[in-house]
């Protein structure tokens, strides 16, 4: 898999979960950090699953997929 990059948003977005030290998150999360709502958010969280950036966990609660354990798991 190639080295993935961020926008602008997406990047914030991950780096606060980060500094909260937050990897499972809601879509109240998603607006809360993001401002994004209906159908925006939805379709922001759709594009990070299918970066692999996060997993869906159940209806409504998202975990942030590590990318040290990314890479590992490729070798």
């Amino acid at each position: 898999m190639g080295l993935k990059t961020l926008g602008p948003v997406s990047a914030n977005f991950i780096l606060t979960l980060y500094e909260k030290n937050k990897i499972i998150f809601t879509p109240k999360d998603v607006i809360e950090i993001t401002g994004l709502r209906d159908k925006y958010l939805y379709r922001f969280i759709q594009q990070l699953i299918e970066r692999e950036l996060i997993l869906r966990l159940k209806p409504g609660k998202y975990f942030v997929i590590s990318q040290e354990i990314g890479k590992q798991s490729n070798l």
